[in-house]
C-alpha cells in the first residue's frame, strides 16, 4: 500500500507539471528500491528519526546484556550524534555523514582524531576532566565497546546513514496522518465516499493550524507545556518481576499492596532546563 501510494503520488505530480528534485521518506525496501529504479533523478533521502528509532531498540537491547550495561549510559548521547551528523552536513554529502557517524567508535574511547580520510578530528569543544564526567569512557577493545562497534558499523546502516536528510523531514506528514486517524478511525470500516470526505476535512483542518505561529505570553516569551509521559519502563519492569517472583514461589499475598502513583517516582524537571533541552533537539 505504501508503495502504491508513493506511485500514485508522483504520477499525480508530473500531471501537474512538478518537477520532483528530493524525496524524504522512511526506510520501507519496497519504495527505496522503486525510487532506484524508476525515479533516478530524483535525490532520495531517509527522514532521520526512522533511523534513530532503529538505532537505539538495537542500544537497549545492548545495554540489557551483563557486560555491556554501561552503554545504557550512552545511548541518548549516541542519537544525539545521529542527529548532528545530519544537520551540521548542509549539503548532504553521505561521504562526510557517514565519516561524523563512525567517528562515534572513536570518541566513545577517549580518541578525537585522525576520524577517517575527510574527518580529522571531533568538532567538540574541550571536555571536562574525567572527574567530572557523568558517563564513563568505554576501554578500547573491551566487549562494550567492539559489540558498539559492531553495531554502530553495521553495512547497510551506514548506507542508509549517508542518504540522511539534513534538513527536511517526514515529521509534518505523519502529524498529518495522526489527524486522519482523529476523522477517520482505523477501528471503523467506511465507505468509498465516507472515506473521501473525511480525508479531505482532514486535509482542510491540517492546513489551517499547521502554519500557525509559536504562542506567546503577554511579554513575548515563547509558551511551552511540559508533558510527561503515560509509564515508565522500568515501572513495568517491576510490576513484571514481582508477578513472576510470586508465581514461582506460589504466594498468595492478598489483598496486594497498592503502589504509588507513578508521578510519585519523578521529580518535576525545571520548565526552563525543559524548555532548553526541547529547543536543542534536532527539529530545531
Amino acid at each position: 500500500m505504501e508503495k502504491e501510494g508513493l506511485v500514485r503520488c508522483v504520477q499525480f505530480l508530473k500531471s501537474e507539471n512538478l518537477v520532483m528534485k528530493t524525496i524524504v521518506t522512511d526506510r520501507h525496501t519496497q519504495i527505496n528500491k522503486w525510487l532506484k529504479e524508476n525515479q533516478e533523478h530524483v535525490d532520495h533521502r531517509f527522514d532521520v528519526w526512522h533511523l534513530a528509532k532503529n538505532l537505539k531498540k538495537k542500544l537497549v537491547k545492548l545495554a540489557k546484556d551483563k557486560q555491556c550495561t554501561d552503554i545504557g549510559e550512552w545511548i541518548q548521547s549516541i542519537q544525539n550524534h545521529l542527529y548532528w551528523c545530519a544537520v551540521s552536513t548542509p549539503d548532504g554529502n553521505g561521504e562526510m555523514i557517514a565519516e561524523k557517524w563512525l567517528s562515534l567508535n572513536n570518541h566513545i574511547i577517549n580518541i578525537h582524531t585522525k576520524h577517517g580520510r575527510v574527518l580529522e578530528k571531533c568538532a567538540h569543544g574541550r571536555l571536562p576532566a574525567a572527574q567530572n564526567r557523568k558517563k564513563k569512557w568505554l576501554k578500547a577493545d573491551s566487549v562494550p565497546a567492539l559489540k558498539l562497534n559492531k553495531v554502530v558499523s553495521q553495512k547497510a546502516f551506514v548506507r542508509d546513514v549517508k542518504k540522511m536528510s539534513p534538513s527536511q523531514q517526514t515529521y509534518g506528514v505523519e502529524v498529518y496522518h495522526s489527524i486522519v486517524n482523529q476523522f477517520a478511525p482505523k477501528m471503523y470500516a467506511y465507505s468509498y465516499t465516507g472515506i473521501y470526505c473525511r480525508l479531505i476535512l482532514a486535509a482542510l483542518h491540517y492546513n489551517e493550524n499547521s502554519g500557525r505561529k509559536h504562542a506567546k505570553t503577554r511579554t513575548g516569551q515563547l509558551q511551552y507545556t511540559v508533558k510527561f509521559p503515560k509509564a515508565k519502563k522500568e515501572y513495568v519492569t517491576e510490576l513484571l518481576t514481582e508477578t513472576l517472583r510470586l508465581c514461582e514461589n506460589n504466594v498468595d499475598e492478598e489483598p496486594f499492596d497498592v503502589p504509588d502513583p507513578l508521578s510519585s517516582r519523578w521529580e518535576k524537571p525545571d520548565k526552563r532546563e525543559a524548555v532548553v533541552l526541547f529547543r536543542s533537539r534536532f527539529n530545531h
